[in-house]
């Protein structure tokens, strides 16, 4: 699955990760795609290797192998 970070920071201080077909995807300029990841583990790890901290899954892209 394709997972993207939002590029700008929530109210709450905190990126969100989204994965291909999400209805809350930023647009193209506010995102930055983490690859073609297993889970949104790997997807939480590569944002961190890619310099984001404070990383939440959004609401819409969760599910029992994200957690």
């Amino acid at each position: 699955m394709n997972y993207y970070i939002q590029m700008t920071m929530e109210p709450k201080g905190n990126y969100k990760i989204h994965k291909v077909g999400c209805k809350q995807m930023p647009m193209a300029s506010n995102r930055f795609y983490l690859g073609n990841l297993f889970n949104a583990i790997h997807a939480i790890a590569a944002a961190k290797a890619s310099g984001y901290n404070l990383i939440k899954i959004c609401a819409c892209c969760t599910s029992r192998s994200a957690r």
